[in-house]
């Protein structure tokens, strides 16, 4: 029996083959994300997120492993961000350290925010 070839990226992926990807280098791909490293909540504006950023990021899997709450989560998170934004300006409390982790999240080292009623 036949096995058929796809082609990705210029290389031959044999039908049946196990395909992984980096979530955290793809969602850190200058030519898919300007200034990658920088964290822009404003990228996401309907007037500046372009059709190949919504496809890259995937921070719930994808395809048939994709996380049953995708879409709750997200919309939980939305609503849940624009109540506090609207209410409360948030400012790092100076000498608190954020860093990547290793697996692509930010984590917090004793990191402290500073909540300013608007």
């Amino acid at each position: 029996m036949s096995r058929v070839c796809r082609r990705l990226a210029g290389h031959r992926i044999p039908a049946g083959a196990t395909v992984v990807f980096s979530p955290y280098l793809l969602h850190r791909r200058p030519d898919v994300f300007p200034d990658p490293e920088r964290c822009d909540p404003d990228r996401w504006l309907p007037e500046t997120a372009r059709p190949a950023m919504r496809k890259a990021l995937v921070p719930f899997g994808g395809g048939v492993r994709e996380c049953a709450g995708d879409g709750f989560a997200m919309s939980e998170a939305t609503l849940v961000l624009a109540s506090i934004l609207t209410r409360w300006t948030l400012d790092a409390v100076p000498g608190s350290d954020v860093r990547l982790a290793a697996y692509g999240a930010l984590q917090p080292e004793g990191l402290r925010l500073r909540a300013v009623a608007r």
